[in-house]
């Protein structure tokens, strides 16, 4: 039993350093890819070209980057740790909605102590590199954020990940999927929500074995926060209405949400009792989680990779 213990620990922590890995390098194509095209559109800029001003092809060059080049090659690299899906089982409507409610108060809190702490930290000089892309309403933008990322996303952080990791304990495969998922975004604005409602994707993909649930609960969220909430931003403006009325509907929206935050929250402690884990045929032993999991070579180079990308979002622009 010692042997087996000791060999299944090695197994994990061999899957875990490759799904880690993986995340490493994606960021690293990210970051080298985000420079080359920074330096590409400097020097469209310098030579007068109207491409530069043209936010289809600057989209589009970010869109062909990431979703052409960067998250292909994490799933491609993940695929060389062994997969063990977990089982398939629908999920009704009804709870599926109950699940999307109870993202609300996770992300509530989240931008606040993703907020609080940001601006703590850097003096109030930390910008949210969000805020600007919520405004632009360009069709590509749209399409990235409210189709292409929660798609990629999931199958990177929810299929691809857990179904290389749950054999070996599922509860840590879904801390690990939700905690690397927040840090992935970068930036403290960011990292609470995500990992966050990255533990109710994660824990939806362990009980049913079916990634678009989680698609789909990722695209409403995105559609809310990217669409939405501009839109009705816009309204309290003017936004072609009077600025009375659209203070209104900024006012009803605003009710709405706390309303569903509220919702959310009662739903959480109703049902925390229900949550549960299945037994792990390879169970990582106790005590030895926290170094299996994060003490490896592929841990450690994505955990330096999101500290640094966090540290220079802090810094002032």
């Amino acid at each position: 039993m010692i042997y087996e213990a000791e060999y299944n620990t090695k197994a994990a922590k061999r899957s875990y350093s490759i799904c880690s890995l993986s995340l490493f390098l994606s960021g690293i194509l990210s970051l080298v890819g985000g420079v080359g095209l920074s330096f590409l559109f400097a020097l469209l800029k310098r030579s007068g070209s109207p491409l530069i001003s043209n936010p289809y092809f600057t989209w589009g060059v970010q869109l062909a980057l990431m979703y052409g080049i960067v998250f292909p090659m994490g799933l491609l690299l993940m695929k060389l740790s062994p997969s063990t899906p977990p089982e398939k089982k629908k999920l009704p409507l009804g709870r599926l909605l109950s699940y999307f409610v109870m993202c609300f108060p996770l992300m509530a809190a989240g931008a606040i102590i993703g907020n609080l702490l940001s601006a703590l930290i850097s003096g109030g000089t930390a910008t949210n590199p969000v805020e600007g892309l919520a405004s632009d309403g360009n069709i590509l933008r749209i399409l990235i954020t409210v189709v292409l990322a929660p798609l990629f996303e999931e199958l990177l952080f929810r299929k691809f990940l857990i179904d290389r990791t749950a054999a070996y304990g599922e509860r840590t495969a879904v801390i690990f999927s939700a905690v690397t998922f927040g840090l992935f975004h970068g930036n403290l604005f960011q990292f609470f929500y995500a990992a966050g409602t990255g533990l109710i994707f994660a824990y939806i993909y362990t009980r049913t074995g079916k990634v678009r649930y989680t698609v789909i609960l990722h695209m409403m969220i995105n559609f809310l926060g990217s669409v939405i909430a501009p839109w009705i931003s816009s309204l309290s403006e003017g936004g072609g209405l009077s600025k009375a009325v659209g203070a209104m509907i900024t006012a009803g929206y605003s009710l709405i949400y706390f309303a569903l935050v509220v919702i959310g929250a009662v739903l959480i402690l109703v049902r925390r009792r229900r949550i549960f884990f299945l037994p792990s045929p390879y169970q990582i032993p106790d005590g030895k989680r926290f170094s299996t999991v994060c003490l490896n070579v592929g841990s450690i180079l994505f955990f330096l990779y999101c500290a640094f990308n966090i540290v220079l979002n802090l810094l002032p622009s």
